[in-house]
């Protein structure tokens, strides 16, 4: 091989190294910055109007409703995040 060939192998050979390592950081960031909330702690307050139980978060009853949110997966995982984001409102 000539000296042209080793350095572009080593070229691409470096870019795909650092392409592996930008993409092991990101998923590190992300894996740190989620903090599952055990025991949520949240104010409940009265319904802001009327609410119909049917999936629709559009009522007016929701608007300013309390919030859970950020919750850990026990089984299967240990304190893990789930695949599925779970957001709990709550109001009366």
């Amino acid at each position: 091989m000539h000296i042209d060939q080793h350095s572009r192998i080593f070229g691409t050979i470096r870019i795909v190294l650092a392409a592996c390592a930008l993409v092991a950081v990101s998923a590190a960031a992300r894996a740190d910055s989620y903090i599952p909330v055990y025991r949520p702690e949240i104010t409940i307050a009265r319904a802001a109007g009327p609410i119909k139980i049917d999936g629709d978060l559009s009522d007016a009853g929701w608007v300013g409703a309390a919030k859970a949110a950020n919750f850990a997966e026990h089984n299967p995982g240990n304190q893990t995040k789930p695949e599925v984001d779970t957001e709990v409102l709550i109001a009366y």
